[in-house]
């Protein structure tokens, strides 16, 4: 049994919840089963939905090109790891993440001069990245 507390938050709303999770297990195949715990502003069935939809892109994050329809089809590598730091809830080592995407996306002609900090290259997924991975 595991315990994980919940919290989902935009500009204008928190919501925070206690989701516990049993293994199943039968066989060959595993079930997990989900139960609120205590209070919630929303109910069991909606907060199971939201929870099962973050575990599956979380996985689904690491092995697929998910990411990329989050963003624009351009876009700058911090732009791409803010999308992957945000699904995965963890800060990621810059390095470490241009040197895991390099292969996925590919430099255009065009650069962001809008910000503080120096220009940044703008990017688009490497269509023929997709052939190779499979």
């Amino acid at each position: 049994m595991r315990t994980q507390n919940v919290t989902l938050k935009n500009n204008e709303k928190v919501i925070e919840y206690k989701m516990i999770t049993t293994t199943k297990r039968e066989k060959n195949a595993i079930e997990y089963i989900h139960k609120l715990q205590g209070e919630s502003p929303i109910n069991e069935l909606t907060a199971i939905i939201i929870h099962t939809g973050i575990k599956r892109l979380r996985n689904r994050i690491e092995n697929t090109n998910i990411a990329f329809s989050f963003l624009e089809e351009e876009f700058t590598i911090s732009e791409l790891q803010q999308v992957y730091e945000i699904i995965l809830d963890k800060k990621l080592v810059s390095a470490n993440f241009r040197k895991k995407i390099e292969p996925m996306i590919k430099k255009t002609d065009k650069i962001v001069k809008e910000s503080a900090y120096r220009p940044s290259a703008r990017y688009m997924f490497n269509e023929d990245f997709i052939q190779y991975w499979v």
